[in-house]
C-alpha cells in the first residue's frame, strides 16, 4: 500500500493551543501537527509541501509509544520552489496509522548566533527527590552577560528523547540572573517554568541538556 501525504505549512491554531507540539533532533526542530494523524498502514512514498519562499524543509513521522514521541522516519533536506511541490522518497516510510507528521522549516537563511559565553546551562540537577516521578529535578541557567535577554522561543532539550520546553513569549532574564525549568513543578522564586512531565525527564545514568535560541542555534550545553 502506497500512502500519499500533503503537508500544509501554515496552519491556522482557530484557539487549538495543542495543535502542534515541537520535536527536537539534533539541532533541528519540527513542527508535528497531532490533530491529524496518518489514518491507514503503509509504504510513505510521495509528500507534498506549500512553502512561501526557497528554504530547506525535511518531513519526519513521529510515533507516540508511551508517553514518549519517536522519530521513526524522515526524508532528505529538500530546496523547494515557492508554491506547491511534490516530493518523491529515496526510500520509502512504513507508517502506521496514528502516526503524526512533522516539519523542519528554518525562518531564517542567516542568523549569527549570540555569544554562548552569555546565556549558559549551569546546573542539571538530575537525581530527584521525589520517587517515581521525580518532578523535582531541574535545569538551571543564568545570564552572565550585563544585559537584559530576551529568552521568548527559546528551547531545553535533553538527548536521548524528544522532550523540549519552550520559553513563552515576553520571556526575559536580566543580566546576573538564574532561571530554572522543573520536570513537573512550578517555583516562582526561580521563574515559575515546567516541563509539565509526569516521569522524569533527566536520565540518572547521564544525559546532556542543551540550550537553543528562537533560531534552533544551540547557545549552551551541559552534560554531567
Amino acid at each position: 500500500m502506497t500512502t500519499q501525504l500533503t503537508v500544509a505549512q501554515e496552519t491556522a491554531t482557530n484557539d487549538n493551543k495543542i495543535l502542534n507540539l515541537q520535536m527536537g533532533d539534533d539541532s533541528k526542530f519540527y513542527l508535528v501537527d497531532i490533530n491529524k494523524p496518518i489514518n491507514a498502514d503503509g509504504n510513505l512514498n510521495l509528500w507534498k509541501v506549500w512553502v512561501k519562499n526557497n528554504l530547506p524543509v525535511q518531513l519526519a513521522i513521529f510515533r507516540k509509544i508511551a508517553d514518549n514521541w519517536s522519530m521513526i522516519g524522515k526524508s532528505e533536506i529538500v530546496h523547494p520552489s515557492e508554491g506547491l511541490n511534490e516530493v518523491t522518497l529515496s526510500h520509502p516510510i512504513a507508517v502506521k496509522a496514528g502516526d503524526c507528521v512533522g516539519v523542519y522549516y528554518p525562518h531564517k537563511k542567516d542568523s549569527t548566533p549570540e555569544k554562548k559565553a552569555n546565556i549558559e546551562i549551569v546546573d542539571i540537577f538530575y537525581k530527584g527527590n521525589v520517587k517515581w516521578t521525580q518532578s523535582d529535578e531541574y535545569i538551571e541557567i543564568r545570564n552572565s552577560s550585563n544585559e537584559t535577554v530576551d529568552l521568548s522561543n527559546w528551547k531545553v532539550t535533553s538527548s536521548g528523547k524528544y522532550q523540549i520546553f519552550t520559553f513563552p513569549e515576553k520571556t526575559t532574564l536580566a543580566a546576573g540572573e538564574s532561571i530554572r525549568v522543573y520536570t513537573n513543578e512550578v517555583h516562582q522564586e526561580s521563574g515559575g517554568f515546567s516541563f509539565g512531565s509526569k516521569t522524569a525527564i533527566w536520565n540518572d545514568k547521564g544525559d546532556t541538556g542543551k540550550l537553543l535560541n528562537a533560531e534552533g542555534q544551540e547557545m549552551s550545553s551541559f552534560s554531567y
